[in-house]
């Protein structure tokens, strides 16, 4: 074995070969679905604990704010009943 460094991931993908490449393809697809989650949803906090969340966020929003709010936001927070400043 050499001592050499290794190039860059990216010099070896114009290197590769196409059965290669083709591997490399089938692999990420293969792990892109995994058994045990049915139906494809994977929901890790229950109803209440979602609702839990999404509360405290607004709560968040309303002591905190934001601090460089983009106009679009400014302009969708003010049109649904939300203030400024």
């Amino acid at each position: 074995m050499s001592n050499k460094p290794m190039p860059p991931e990216s010099a070896c993908a114009d290197a590769a070969t196409p059965a290669r490449r083709r591997r490399k393809r089938q692999r990420a697809a293969e792990a892109a679905v995994w058994s045990g989650v049915l139906g494809g949803r994977y929901r890790p906090l229950n109803d209440a604990q979602a609702r839990r969340v999404h509360a405290t966020a607004l709560d968040l929003l309303e002591a905190v704010g934001l601090a460089s709010p983009t106009d679009s936001l400014v302009q969708t927070v003010t049109q649904a009943g939300g203030a400024l400043g």
